[in-house]
């Protein structure tokens, strides 16, 4: 299987007219990673159009052992599920996770409102397990959009209960007979891995920017109970690419090339990887928008598209119809994890478009808003280019009372920064010496 990763977004940084950029850039179901890129050109790549692809909701499986430690046994047969749908290329996959972070965004909301009104899969599949003496049998039927139709019940399928593995793959290949007519499909493994190694991999992704001495003796306990596992040796690419040792980064890679088969999937990532580590955005760019097709209703890869588009293709000209893919109306920013970032980078592109209109549009309704200093930031450069500087001044006045020193300071020296690079010297020299001012006197 490959991982789910939930990261937060970085924050990125302009030096002295060049841009350079910092960003996760997050590969589908894999874990994030950080990208310094400095782009004087525009790849003038475009997302692919999706439309008719059927999407497919994959429930969480009920436990019905009444053993929590079969719990992983759950998550790994959705996981095994979900990507070989992706693998095969039946449709666009919607996870448990999206759904639960669409729940918290939407203030708690149950499954079936957030698949029927927001997600609108064409099928949903679900399932549960449970013990007979010493099997483990599963269940799973596949229904309609809004579940009032079986579509079809799979017949049970039965394994030993330290062998679940084995009733996995053969439950995933049933459902991709029923989905497709094509032969067996292929994942990121030619078989499944050990389910030891599956285990470790899961305990290390929970110490992943936790415990970094932890997340990788995890991961190398994953390595060793099975050495042809892809995605644990991934794993520890990635976090040897955030932490900046590009040297190890390197060796881990080669190490990578070695150990992939002959499948499609795990070419296309390590090509990923390889145009990362090795400054060919242009490639990175078309290697991550293959991975990003299949599942763009998930925030986290829809955001981090965005951003790629953006920063590391230097093309905001697609961000919009990326952002626009999920719906935003009813979403609680405070409540959403990605939700702020997917303004923040929206905002971004409609300034490089020079669309300030829009930008100010967008982000209005946070300007009197406690926090989102982020979303604020933006808002007041778009009001500035737009030559609103009276809304910009009165804006960072507001947040100059309702805020602590150390948030309003930051937004007076992001202000002063975009109105230098304006060539409005005087003007923030106003704001420089409030941040002095206020310093002396503390």
């Amino acid at each position: 299987a490959i991982p789910r990763r939930k990261e937060l977004i970085g924050k990125f940084k302009k030096r002295e007219g060049k841009l350079k950029r910092m960003w996760p850039v997050a590969l589908i179901l894999l874990a994030a990673v950080l990208y310094f890129v400095q782009r004087e050109y525009r790849i003038n790549a475009e997302v692919v159009n999706m439309e008719g692809i059927d999407q497919i909701a994959v429930l969480e499986f009920d436990n019905n052992t009444g053993d929590s430690l079969y719990n992983i046994t759950g998550k790994m047969a959705v996981d095994w599920i979900l990507h070989g749908i992706t693998q095969y290329k039946v449709g666009q996959v919607i996870s448990p996770e999206i759904i639960n972070d669409y729940s918290k965004s939407l203030q708690k909301a149950s499954v079936i409102p957030i698949l029927t009104k927001y997600l609108k899969p064409s099928k949903i599949i679900k399932g549960e397990f449970f013990l007979n003496n010493d099997r483990l049998l599963f269940n799973c039927s596949i229904t309609d959009d809004i579940m009032s139709k079986t579509l079809i019940s799979l017949n049970p399928v039965e394994c030993e209960s330290n062998s679940p593995l084995i009733c996995i793959e053969e439950l995933k290949q049933r459902i991709l007979g029923y989905l497709t007519e094509n032969e067996k499909s292929q994942n990121l493994q030619e078989k499944p891995p050990k389910y030891e190694a599956y285990q470790y991999l899961l305990k290390a992704k929970k110490e992943q920017y936790k415990n970094d001495t932890e997340h990788l003796r995890l991961l190398d306990m994953a390595i060793a109970s099975d050495s042809t596992y892809f995605e644990p040796k991934t794993y520890k690419f990635v976090h040897y690419y955030n932490s900046g040792d590009y040297i190890v980064a390197d060796s881990l890679l080669q190490e990578l090339l070695v150990s992939t088969e002959s499948n499609n999937r795990q070419r296309n990532l390590y090509k990923f990887y390889e145009a990362l580590l090795f400054g060919k955005s242009k490639n990175a760019y078309r290697y991550y928008q293959k991975e990003y097709n299949f599942e763009p209703l998930d925030m986290e890869i829809n955001s981090t598209m965005m951003t790629i588009a953006l920063q590391l293709a230097n093309n905001p000209g697609v961000v919009d119809s990326i952002f626009r893919k999920i719906d935003m109306k009813a979403m609680d920013v405070k409540e959403c994890n990605y939700c702020e970032d997917r303004y923040y980078i929206k905002a971004l592109a409609d300034i490089e478009l020079k669309k300030y209109k829009e930008a100010t549009d967008l982000l209005g309704k946070f300007g009197m808003e406690l926090g989102q200093y982020k979303l604020k930031k933006i808002l007041v450069r778009a009001h500035n280019k737009m030559g609103n500087s009276a809304t910009a001044d009165s804006l960072l006045s507001n947040i100059q009372i309702t805020s602590k020193p150390h948030e309003w300071m930051e937004l007076f020296l992001f202000n002063a920064r975009d109105l230098l690079v304006q060539d409005k010297k005087a003007k923030a020299s106003i704001y420089l010496d409030k941040i002095i001012d206020a310093i002396d006197q503390s």
